[in-house]
């Protein structure tokens, strides 16, 4: 059954109009909504719900036309439109008093525990809250009266990232209940993170309305011919690429001993990571294409705009890497080196590009924690014409400590997936040690905030301090960025 369905929808106005607007919203899936500003999103979530008029088209709930029972038809549907900005005077617990009148299903323990979890008190005013408050607030209200269908306009916009994977949890919780959530956002890790399907509004008109794997293998993979990359969450489809025996199994490191154990999806869906799966050759594509402005096989599979947003010039280009969009960019002997390393549990990857030359490189290994950096240095110096056992390393010690230890010793926390800590103290011989859930590592001192975490005399991890008024506020792990715990 359709939650919603939208057929022919047009709106016009003197300089912009909604033309023949056609989607549908499954019940119990998360759509989301996507566009530039300007875009449409906007005008149409509000046509939809009739707060502004429709030139023409049909628009049902539930299998229900809405002119025909509005009223009853908006009982069962949770809107939210930014944050709260009526009665801007009035306490939140008045507010909440007028509105649970308006709807025979008020659940007042879901409205107590949602004000718990966002942190609301009832005795502020709305012009006493945040802008990300606001939109918590307004969220609350609609989540608080059993609501069949959610429709939100960008409604993480304003959250900071703990809030608002906070939300998008709800959001998954409602889903498993049954509950419709069609979301606009401009913010994409929000796609990959819940939405089963995206509509993508272009000037107007719909560009796509689809399921994210296939607008992905339609608009991504394949024009840059990623055959064997899969949007996958529980590791089903990566088992399929993996069955002509390409892939084998996926190891992580167990008391010094290297164990297959097949877990092929550890960690909950974000920023997509946990979610793409790829093969190096597929990996090695994506990076060429990058490298020569976007194009491969003489195709422009990729804006030129867009790669010119992740790396381009804006950034700077020096020989210490600046970090862009998701990449890194470094020069060395007259070339810019963009790059990347990640992993999940039983991967660890590596890849990079020469910009505007064309070159895409690879390296994954199906073992967690494994350092590939070095294959692909030995990628680049080939392709650079340079001695292949050549290092890349731009951080190096300067020989002596760190003059202030005090003002970076505490406890950090990183907020991706399940959360990780590093501790950082001096120990008994006045040595700065970083401990990690894999255990402690050397800090070893490399200039300015800069720091190498040594581990059994290997390079573990690169360390920057970001440090205000004597205390160091938050350090940047390798690209993670991790705030400091306040004890």
């Amino acid at each position: 059954m359709e939650a919603l369905s939208v057929k022919g929808l047009c709106k016009e106005y003197p300089s912009f109009s909604l033309k023949d607007v056609s989607f549908s919203v499954e019940q119990g899936a998360i759509m989301g909504f996507i566009g530039r500003n300007g875009a449409g999103k906007t005008t149409t979530l509000k046509s939809i719900l009739n707060l502004v008029h429709p030139s023409r088209g049909e628009i049902r709930f539930f299998g229900t036309e809405l002119k025909k029972n509005e009223l009853e038809i908006k009982k069962q549907i949770g809107f939210v439109s930014g944050g709260v900005d009526y009665y801007v005077k009035k306490k939140i617990k008045t507010i909440t008093n007028v509105t649970r009148r308006f709807y025979d299903d008020w659940d007042e323990q879901a409205y107590r525990r949602y004000m718990a979890q966002f942190e609301l008190d009832e005795n502020k005013t709305p012009e006493q809250l945040s802008a990300g408050m606001k939109v918590k607030y307004a969220l609350t209200l609609a989540l608080s009266h059993r609501a069949k269908l959610l429709i939100l306009d960008e409604p993480t916009s304003g959250l900071d990232p703990v809030s608002r994977d906070d939300l998008l949890d709800v959001f998954l919780s409602l889903q498993r209940e049954g509950v419709s959530i069609l979301f606009s956002t401009h913010i994409t890790s929000d796609l990959d993170r819940c939405a089963d399907s995206i509509t993508y509004i272009r000037r107007g008109e719909i560009a796509a309305s689809m399921p994210l794997e296939q607008f992905l293998n339609e608009r991504v993979f394949g024009p840059i011919g990623m055959t064997r990359t899969v949007l996958d969450i529980d590791g089903s489809e990566a088992r399929k690429i993996a069955s002509d025996g390409n892939i084998t199994s996926l190891f992580e490191e167990v008391n010094g001993q290297s164990v297959a154990d097949d877990c092929w999806s550890i960690l909950p869906p974000f920023r997509a990571c946990a979610c793409v799966k790829s093969t190096a050759h597929d990996m090695a594509r994506y990076y060429s294409c990058l490298g020569n402005g976007g194009v491969i096989d003489g195709v422009q599979a990729i804006p030129a705009k867009a790669v010119e947003i992740m790396v381009g010039n804006r950034f700077g280009e020096e020989e210490k890497p600046i970090y862009c969009y998701g990449l890194y960019k470094r020069t060395k002997n007259g070339h810019v080196i963009c790059e990347h390393s990640g992993g999940l549990h039983g991967v660890s990857t590596h890849g990079g590009f020469l910009k505007g030359e064309g070159y895409g490189f690879a390296a994954l290994c199906n073992q967690g924690d494994c350092d590939t950096e070095d294959l692909c240095w030995m990628m680049y110096n080939m392709m650079m014409g340079d001695p292949i056992e050549n290092s890349h390393r731009w951080l190096h010690p300067v020989g002596y400590d760190f003059g202030a230890p005090e003002t970076i010793v505490g406890s950090y926390i990183c907020h991706e997936g399940i959360p990780s800590t590093l501790k950082v103290y001096i120990n008994d011989e006045g040595k700065l040690i970083g401990e990690t859930a894999m255990g402690p590592m050397d800090m070893v001192y490399c200039g300015e905030t800069w720091f190498q975490g040594l581990r059994n005399g290997d390079v573990a991890n690169r360390m920057r301090f970001y440090i205000r008024d004597n205390k160091a506020w938050s350090v940047m792990v390798g690209s993670r960025v991790w705030e400091r715990i306040e004890e």
